[in-house]
């Protein structure tokens, strides 16, 4: 490695290890940390996957995968907040207009913006709503549950309802995206769930309340909500890069432990560490496959999404078995492996929740 390389990966090196010390503490408190959001802001990793034309990185799909398992790996929370980032960047080159990336793009790449993806409405008492404004633009109304990094991000994009003067419901299909700055979005006091796992993730809700928004607010085409969603995982990352981080960690306590007791000749112990560690690389196998993106397009929904589901739900197995090897502590709070087992759990019920990646997944399975 160059003294250049060596430059160029501290920033890295220092987000890792900002994230790794504060993580315990996010994680009792169930309060994103501040100092995380300005390491992740400073780090340079924001722009890792926009094209160096537009001032980012042009890094690989191989490359970002690997850097949401590291940023995973040091802080499941933070490594939630960098995807959700990511998403938005990717969809954003996809179908934003050029005055959008124009007006967003350089700001997202150098860390003066955080994007969030606020799509969720589960359990909220009404639907978003976007109505037509008389003087132009929309107002738009409503609630948006479980968004990750609310109230932190400075760009949101979600969905609403576009309805007709009048609020009519149109006949045609109306979701429409919608790609608002932080001035538009009601930030409640307290906008944190107390989340068993992602503590630190700032998974909240955030609330339209007659935001009048310009037309040039709306992303894609009016209607176009559908082919935005069905393109959603075109990118290849998804956030078993993530499971994976969080499996690296759960094994490298393991293997400090088996160090730690010396029971390195225990032949138990070699068999479970030769288990644990095929798993992880099955995990990363899956997940590398995903994010190359070089399956036929018609397979790649599929193959990103069973990675995802594949990557959680090994993890939590790897933490679960890791908890039985370390003993009782590493059932009690404040225990790390603990808390990796729980951002695990999290992972699965997150972007979206496995059970319903796997019943659309499913239905398309049995009708072909």
């Amino acid at each position: 490695m160059t003294q250049t390389d060596t430059n160029a990966d501290q920033p890295l090196a220092t987000l890792l290890e900002t994230l790794a010390r504060i993580a315990p503490r996010s994680d009792e408190t169930g309060v994103t940390d501040p100092a995380s959001i300005t390491a992740l802001r400073e780090s340079g990793v924001l722009n890792a996957s926009l094209p160096v034309e537009l001032g980012g990185q042009g890094q690989s799909p191989e490359a970002i995968r690997h850097l949401l398992e590291q940023i995973g790996r040091a802080d499941a929370s933070i490594g939630i907040i960098y995807f959700q980032h990511l998403l938005v960047i990717d969809n954003l080159l996809r179908w934003g207009s050029e005055a959008q990336k124009a007006a967003y793009l350089r700001r997202l790449a150098s860390g003066e913006f955080l994007a969030a993806a606020a799509w969720s409405e589960s359990g909220a008492n009404r639907p978003t709503i976007a109505e037509p404004h008389p003087a132009g633009g929309y107002v738009l109304t409503g609630l948006k549950t479980y968004t990750t990094g609310a109230g932190l991000a400075d760009l949101y994009l979600l969905p609403a309802e576009v309805r007709e003067a009048g609020n009519v419901v149109p006949a045609t299909p109306s979701q429409t995206f919608f790609l608002l700055q932080r001035e538009h979005i009601h930030i409640p006091e307290q906008i944190g769930y107390s989340l068993s796992g992602m503590r630190g993730s700032s998974t909240g809700w955030i609330e339209l309340k007659g935001a009048h928004v310009p037309e040039t607010a709306v992303f894609g085409a009016v209607g176009g909500a559908g082919a935005i969603k069905g393109n959603l995982w075109r990118s290849g990352q998804s956030l078993g890069a993530v499971a994976l981080g969080i499996s690296r960690a759960a094994f490298a306590l393991f293997k400090a432990h088996v160090k730690a007791r010396g029971l390195e000749s225990s032949s138990a112990i070699r068999v479970k560490l030769t288990e644990l560690d095929t798993r992880i690389h099955a995990i990363a196998a899956f997940v590398t496959l995903a994010a190359r993106g070089d399956a036929p397009a018609q397979e790649l929904p599929a193959i990103v999404s069973e990675a995802k589901i594949f990557a959680s739900e090994t993890a939590e197995v790897i933490c679960r078995e890791v908890q039985q090897q370390i003993g009782s502590f590493s059932y009690t709070r404040g225990a790390e492996i603990e808390r990796l087992w729980r951002d695990a759990r999290g992972i699965a019920l997150m972007g979206p929740a496995n059970h319903l990646m796997a019943e659309m997944l499913g239905s398309q399975l049995a009708a072909g």
